[in-house]
């Protein structure tokens, strides 16, 4: 005979009801809750106290999305967005459910070796996020002239290591990580040549992790000196700016790349991407999506033409915002038999 309370017996399936429509019935099971939205989210702190089925619903359904934060002391913060504050501080029970990892770290901790030791002390198991496929990091590198001098200070060789061991400590944690999200908070500035090389090899790093990498949240790459040639087998760029390193990265895969969103704010910037410095055409042979958004104000009216590329000729879908960029018909050459969608 049983000794469980008849809603420990609860099938699993039940649960979700339950929990789904108490909770809240604008609040989708395995959903999306929107950032900073706790009201919901106190509705379902109760669940957590019932029994094991209910809290794994709860967990299952909502812990996604983990947020570390290290800037300096001793120890990593760690909790769940959108959770209320009373429950950021993160139940070490369902990190291995998180989705999308996001790494908040001063970017000078990284460089001294802290930010490795951080993940090696905090309370993880060795591979902590088994199905995160996003890890998104914001670092912050602020008193550009204090970061110059830290660096400066510190041997190269002990330099590259620390990068290297953060580096594989985070590869380590998320082994099947698919897609990198990268942003840089710092004073306005240039910042030194020491710091945009770091920088650049730290970041460099992390893009080797992934075959997805997301630019959205970076104003430029000219503040770093990527690696860009150690970047490969890329399937996937968002972008929503535009340089010639940009260019140059979706060259250099251009054998597997895709999907491809960037932004134009003049149509010669369509070049880049499709001739190389040689003047040579590049084919991307399976990029079936291409969405492009334009500022372009063209001088004279006169719009670059592409005559004989044929760039995309698998493309299946092409999402424009803005003018077309170029005055001839390049993006859509070859590609008449497999395009879906415009």
């Amino acid at each position: 005979m049983s000794t469980l309370s008849p809603i420990q017996l609860l099938p699993h399936h039940i649960v979700q009801l339950i929990v789904k429509y108490l909770a809240s019935s604008n609040l989708p099971l395995f959903g999306g809750v929107p950032e900073g939205d706790t009201k919901h989210m106190e509705l379902l702190l109760p669940f957590l106290r019932v029994c094991h089925n209910f809290r794994s619903v709860v967990y299952s359904g909502y812990c996604k999305n983990l947020e570390l934060e290290f800037y300096g002391g001793d120890r990593v913060l760690t909790s769940w967005r959108p959770w209320p504050c009373r429950y950021r501080e993160s139940d070490h029970a369902a990190y291995h459910l998180a989705r999308e990892v996001h790494v908040k770290v001063d970017s000078l901790v990284v460089f001294n070796g802290q930010a490795h030791g951080f993940l090696l002390r905090a309370p993880f198991n060795d591979c902590p996020f088994p199905l995160a496929r996003t890890l998104r990091f914001s670092f912050s590198l602020w008193q550009l002239d204090y970061a110059k001098r830290v660096l400066d200070a510190l041997d190269p060789a002990e330099l590259r290591a620390n990068i290297s061991a953060f580096v594989g400590r985070v590869k380590q944690m998320a082994p099947k990580v698919n897609e990198i999200r990268q942003e840089l908070v710092m004073q306005l500035g240039h910042p030194p040549d020491i710091v945009k090389k770091y920088f650049g090899s730290l970041v460099t790093q992390l893009y080797q992790l992934a075959s997805r990498v997301d630019l959205r949240y970076y104003q430029s790459l000219a503040h770093m000196e990527l690696q860009l040639h150690e970047i490969r087998d890329l399937v996937h760029i968002n972008s929503r700016n535009y340089d010639e390193k940009l260019g140059y990265l979706a060259r250099l895969n251009a054998s597997t790349l895709q999907y491809l969103t960037t932004t134009f704010n003049r149509g010669e910037d369509f070049a880049g991407v499709i001739r190389n410095e040689s003047g040579d055409y590049v084919q991307y042979p399976h990029l079936h999506t291409l969405k492009l958004i334009t500022c372009v104000i063209p001088v004279d009216m006169r719009l670059p033409i592409f005559p004989g590329a044929v760039p995309f000729p698998t493309l299946r879908h092409i999402a424009l915002d803005g003018e077309y960029p170029l005055g001839d018909e390049t993006i859509f050459r070859g590609n008449a038999a497999t395009l879906e969608f415009l």
